[in-house]
């Protein structure tokens, strides 16, 4: 990606056969484009678990990339190699991503009961 930081989509991908490994990362493209960009530089490859679309996902990115960063692995040199962490990490992020969905689903609730009125 020309502009890391344009990226809007925050995902949560596993290494596979290495499950121990997951990638926390953002994207301007789809998450499995992105797996797909990082397969060739690596053994085995990424699968997508869980994704969401937020504006400003650069900034969960780092926090969440600082906040984890005692789970940090690298074990390929390569775009996105800095993104890896233990599988501990998985349920934090898994965490954030899912309260971004509920927030961005209660806020259509509520334009649509606002709007419908």
């Amino acid at each position: 990606m020309a502009n890391s930081k344009s990226g809007k989509i925050l995902y949560l991908m596993v290494h596979i056969p290495f499950v121990w490994w997951v990638k926390i990362g953002i994207t301007g493209k789809s998450a499995k484009a992105r797996a797909n960009g990082i397969d060739r530089q690596m053994f085995g490859f990424p699968l997508p678990v869980f994704f969401c679309f937020v504006p400003g996902a650069y900034h969960i990115e780092q926090a969440l990339h600082r906040n984890l960063s005692s789970l940090n692995v690298r074990f390929y040199k390569g775009s996105g190699a800095s993104e890896w962490f233990w599988i501990l990490a998985a349920p934090f992020a898994l965490a954030a991503m899912i309260l971004i969905w509920i927030i961005e689903l209660g806020a259509v609730y509520l334009a649509y009961n606002l709007l419908s009125e």
